[in-house]
């Protein structure tokens, strides 16, 4: 046990010394390995040796299975583009992309090739979410183990690399090992976003029209055609049952603009239209009677999310 385990923790400790004079927990196992076989306690050498060998190879499963499931996610990510064509919208993998395609990217989704905006306008997020494939927390927690010849090896970054792991295969990405530990302490958890803590498909359940001129199916078929190009999840339930529920087709839209945090404005049958929340018709000067409000904080008492 000591020569099959113990010889590569010396070498490598060996290699590190001489190449980068790197000192690391090989270089203590080593000189705890040849001052037990010195003084003849054979078994206590072999013990150390193993168990670190041991805890080497439940890192490398481990932070191997974490990496694994974090690609999966990654991959998930469909890398295709929108290409706008003569006969229509047409959907392609990015790599038959070629010069000059005209490629419609909604909001909200990827840009998928390096080109020129020719029309619209919105706003890119260029920022590189670096840590989710920079590897960085199995470099974090290679380290503690390395630095930590004691129960570390077998018992903590095991057992939080698994979590990471088992999580990842569920959806969920964790940072970091700490953010697991705090979470034995939470009492109380706060969710936000459509979808949290339902089916992920919400639907349209009433439309009204405080405006006698306004029938109620004309005022859902101007939200649903404003909110065609939107990548809400509110706004593509409204499309989708929209569809669905009158059967027609929807209305061509203009000047279609995203607005964040607000909603969304284009021009549809020589009207513009404002889709969105009661801060976003406040700011554009339009105000609700009375009972109308009180109509909307039935809907909100609820849990019914509102689109004005």
């Amino acid at each position: 046990m000591i020569i099959l385990c113990g010889i590569p923790i010396i070498l490598e400790a060996v290699i590190g010394l001489v190449t980068e004079f790197d000192i690391k927990a090989d270089v203590l196992v080593s000189l705890a390995l040849i001052a037990s076989v010195l003084i003849r306690e054979d078994f206590a050498a072999g013990e150390v040796a193993f168990i670190m060998q041991l805890g080497g190879l439940l890192e490398e499963l481990t932070v191997a299975k974490a990496r694994a499931g974090i690609e999966k996610l990654v991959h998930l990510t469909p890398q295709t583009a929108r290409v706008l064509t003569e006969a229509g919208e047409k959907t392609i993998p990015e790599e038959q992309v070629k010069v000059g395609d005209i490629l419609q990217v909604l909001p909200g989704e990827t840009v998928p090739v390096n080109g020129v905006i020719t029309s619209g306008q919105t706003s890119v997020n260029q920022a590189t979410l670096t840590w989710l494939i920079s590897g960085e927390i199995i470099r974090a927690v290679t380290i503690l183990v390395v630095f930590c010849p004691c129960a570390l090896v077998l018992a903590t970054p095991t057992t939080i690399m698994a979590a990471i792991g088992n999580a990842t295969k569920h959806g969920f990405l964790v940072r970091e090992g700490d953010a697991l530990e705090r979470l034995a302490s939470v009492k109380k958890i706060t969710f936000d976003k459509t979808g949290t803590l339902t089916y992920g498909t919400p639907k349209v359940i009433a439309v009204r029209s405080i405006l006698p001129e306004w029938k109620e199916e004309d005022i859902y078929g101007y939200c649903a055609a404003a909110e065609q190009l939107s990548e809400h999840p509110l706004g593509k339930a409204v499309v989708n049952c929209y569809r669905q529920e009158m059967k027609r087709e929807l209305l061509s839209t203009g000047q279609f603009e995203m607005i964040p945090g607000r909603g969304v404005s284009c021009e549809v049958d020589t009207h513009t239209i404002l889709a969105g929340n009661v801060d976003m018709l406040r700011e554009n000067r339009i105000n609700f009677p009375a009972d109308v409000e009180k109509q909307a904080e039935e809907f909100l008492n609820q849990g019914c999310t509102m689109i004005y």
